[in-house]
């Protein structure tokens, strides 16, 4: 089985089968939503964007407003991540081995660093699974 997590606009937690089918999967605010919804839909925290979290650590004790929201954001997507894996994991058979989880998106190389191992981050992911569609789909 695998788990591939794409982390854009929104962040897709998906479970294919050891046989290679869709199981399911899930569906999150991805982290700019997450910065976006907490300025949004509160009278008084700022807009923390995405890019923020990128350059150095993001401490998960946040000091101050601006670093509880970074860490809250991030963190409260990694730890998503991590749950669904966990529960996902619970849905393949036993006898299987334990799934490879791949991560893409235009924040999984983020979170592919925060998450770690069993995690690996694949930019061109989409275009592999294009390209597999393609070469194992007969002419005609």
């Amino acid at each position: 089985g695998a788990i591939l997590v794409d982390s854009g606009t929104a962040t897709t937690v998906n479970l294919l089968t050891p046989s290679g089918l869709f199981a399911g999967g899930a569906i999150l605010p991805g982290l700019a939503l997450g910065g976006l919804a907490l300025n949004h839909y509160t009278a008084m925290l700022p807009h923390v964007p995405a890019s923020e979290l990128v350059e150095g650590e993001v401490e998960p004790v946040g000091k101050n407003t601006w670093d509880a929201i970074r860490s809250g954001v991030l963190y409260g997507q990694v730890g998503a991540i991590r749950e669904l894996t966990s529960r996902f994991t619970d849905q393949i058979p036993e006898s299987s081995m334990p799934p490879l989880c791949l991560i893409t998106g235009g924040a999984g190389a983020l979170l592919a660093r925060y998450l770690g191992p069993p995690f690996r981050f694949e930019r061109h992911l989409p275009l592999y699974g294009l390209a597999a569609t393609v070469w194992n789909t007969p002419p005609g």
